[in-house]
C-alpha cells in the first residue's frame, strides 16, 4: 500500500512522517548553527558603539567558543546538514507550494500576500543568499588568512578592520556584498529561530514570543533590515572615520598578494567577493 501524502505547514507535499522528521532535523541543526550566528552578528552590531574597539573585543571573546577545535567542526556539520535537509525539503515540495501558498498550524489556507506567508518566503530567500555567500565569506576570512598568516596572526588580524578595509578599496562591490550578507544573516537567524522553536514545540518566553506574532512580522522585517543596513554603513565609515595601522595595512597587503604559503600554490588573491581576481595594492584612507 502506498504511503499517504499530505500538505504540511510550510506548503510541502510529502509523506507526513518523513517530512516531520526532516522538519525537526532542519530546526535542530538551525538552532545549533545559530549559536554561532547570534554571537557573531552581535559582535558586528557593536559597530554602532562609535568605534571598532567594542566589535573587535566581542569578536575575539566569542572566538573562544566558535573556533574551539571541537565546536567549529560541529557548527560546520550542522550548517551542512541544515542546508542539505532544507534543499531536500524544497525538492520534495509540490509545484503549487513553491508559489508561496502555505498553511499555518491551524490548517486554514492563507493568502500569498499575508504577513505569515511573505515572512516565510523572505526567510527562504535569505537562506538561499546565505548558501551562496557564506562559503565565500568563510574562505575569505578563515581559510585564506590561516594559510597566509597562520593561526595566531590570522586570528589577530581578521576582524572589523579587515572587513572595513575592503570597502575602502572597492566600496561599490562590498557595500552590496555586506548588505546582502548582514541582512540575510540577521533575518534568517531571527526568523529561523522562531520557526525552529515552533517546529520543536518549544514555547518562547515574553518578549521573544512577541517577535513571532503575525501582527509583529512586518515590524520585525523593518527593524532587522534597518539594523542590518545601519551596521553596514558603520562598517563602511559613514558614521565615523576609518583608520588603519601600518601593521594592519601590511597584513592586508600580504593577504592580497600571497603566492606560496605553507607549501600551497595559490593564485594571487584580491579581496573581491570571489577572492580570485588579480588587482593592485593601494593603501586605505585614514
Amino acid at each position: 500500500m502506498a504511503a499517504s501524502r499530505t500538505e504540511t505547514n510550510d506548503g510541502s507535499s510529502t509523506t507526513p512522517s518523513l517530512d516531520a522528521t526532516l522538519r525537526r532535523i532542519q530546526a535542530a541543526t538551525g538552532i545549533i548553527f545559530s549559536t554561532f550566528t547570534v554571537v557573531h552578528l552581535c559582535s558586528w552590531l557593536l559597530l554602532h558603539a562609535g568605534s571598532f574597539d567594542a566589535a573587535t573585543k566581542a569578536m575575539n571573546f566569542f572566538r573562544a567558543y566558535y573556533q574551539n577545535p571541537l565546536v567549529e567542526p560541529t557548527l560546520a556539520a550542522s550548517a551542512a546538514a541544515h542546508v542539505s535537509v532544507s534543499a531536500w525539503r524544497v525538492l520534495r515540495r509540490s509545484p503549487a507550494s513553491n508559489n508561496a501558498t502555505a498553511k499555518p498550524s491551524g490548517g486554514s489556507q492563507t493568502s500569498p500576500t499575508s504577513p505569515l506567508v511573505q515572512d516565510r518566503l523572505y526567510h527562504r530567500y535569505a537562506g538561499w543568499i546565505l548558501t551562496a555567500l557564506v562559503p565565500v565569506h568563510v574562505f575569505a576570512t578563515r581559510f585564506n588568512p590561516y594559510l597566509a598568516l597562520g593561526a595566531v596572526e590570522s586570528a589577530r588580524i581578521v576582524g572589523p578592520h579587515l572587513a572595513s578595509h575592503v570597502t575602502v578599496e572597492q566600496p561599490g562591490v562590498f557595500l552590496v556584498y555586506y548588505a546582502l550578507l548582514t541582512t540575510s544573516g540577521l533575518f534568517h537567524t531571527i526568523a529561523g529561530l522562531s520557526y525552529a522553536f515552533q517546529a520543536l514545540k518549544i514555547r518562547l518566553p515574553f518578549p521573544l514570543s512577541s517577535l513571532v506574532s503575525p501582527t509583529s512580522l512586518r515590524l520585525r522585517q523593518i527593524l532587522l533590515t534597518t539594523l542590518s543596513i545601519s551596521t553596514v554603513l558603520a562598517l563602511c565609515g559613514y558614521y565615523y572615520p576609518l583608520t588603519f595601522t601600518e601593521e594592519q595595512e601590511y597584513a592586508f597587503h600580504l593577504l592580497k598578494n600571497v603566492q606560496e604559503v605553507n607549501g600551497w600554490r595559490l593564485v594571487r588573491l584580491d579581496w573581491t567577493p570571489l577572492g580570485l581576481l588579480d588587482g593592485g595594492w593601494k593603501r586605505g584612507s585614514g
